[in-house]
């Protein structure tokens, strides 16, 4: 699971083609820097959500039909799954993983 926030500083384009083209070295190296960053609470709301929102159409463009997007943190869980166009909106990382378990019959 990758948790992440953009600032207006980063590129989230980058960091999501680095994730879909299974580039883990830059994608790792984008979200550390997105990290290391200190992104403040207000930037996060303003900036993420309709990032968010741009997730699912993208892994369709590529053909990837059969990936669950969650979303979390504080920022998004104020948000419903379907205003941000992805399959569940969780509380915490365990909650995630509670749904992903549920939703592929598959227990860790």
């Amino acid at each position: 699971l990758f948790y992440f926030t953009m600032t207006k500083h980063h590129s989230f384009d980058t960091l999501i083609g680095a994730l879909l083209d299974g580039d883990q070295s830059a994608a790792v190296a984008e979200a550390t820097s997105l990290r290391d960053g200190g992104v403040d609470n207000e930037r996060i709301i303003t900036c993420v959500m309709p990032q968010v929102r741009q997730v699912v159409p993208l892994l369709r463009a590529r053909g990837l039909t059969n990936i669950k997007v969650l979303a979390g943190g504080a920022a998004l869980k104020q948000s419903s799954a379907k205003s941000l166009n992805v399959d569940y909106v969780a509380d915490s990382i365990f909650d995630g993983v509670r749904y992903l378990e549920s939703s592929t019959g598959q227990a860790s």
